[in-house]
């Protein structure tokens, strides 16, 4: 079982899906799709600007240059549970705003979500999705 690092510092989460890529190419932020593309050994010229996990899988030419038996896996993991409940992952890391947005969450009446409690609900569509990995949060960040 693989171990993705998410780091809250380069974190996109909570900003609504038109806003979430796998790295948001102006800042170098990622959501959680981002950051296990990256520790599968993809570059930023791979998944920059992309939203979705899908078409780093279908995509012949944009294969990691290491670990490609681990992509591999996590990709065909994609594929064959696309229709089963990877949106969800994607909507668990868009939905609501982070704890230290708080007081911008109170005026625009938005739900709070802590991290930990964003990997926990990440983990448990993972562990549901038989995922060959599993998100944990940095925590010296």
């Amino acid at each position: 079982m693989k171990i993705i690092v998410v780091d809250p510092r380069t974190w996109i989460r909570g900003n609504g899906s038109g806003f979430s890529f796998l790295l948001r190419c102006k800042d170098a932020h990622l959501c959680c799709m981002g950051f296990a593309a990256y520790q599968y050994g993809h570059t930023a010229r791979h998944i920059g600007g992309i939203s979705t996990w899908g078409p780093l899988s279908r995509r012949v030419l944009m294969q990691p240059e290491r670990n490609q038996q681990a992509w591999n896996e996590a990709a065909d993991w994609h594929d064959v549970n696309r229709a089963n409940g990877v949106q969800d992952l994607y909507s668990i890391n868009d939905y609501g705003v982070p704890f230290k947005e708080l007081t911008n969450a109170v005026k625009r009446n938005i739900p709070v979500v802590p991290d930990n409690i964003r990997i926990w609900k990440l983990n448990q569509v993972l562990s549901h999705l038989a995922a060959p990995f599993r998100f944990h949060l940095k925590e010296d960040a």
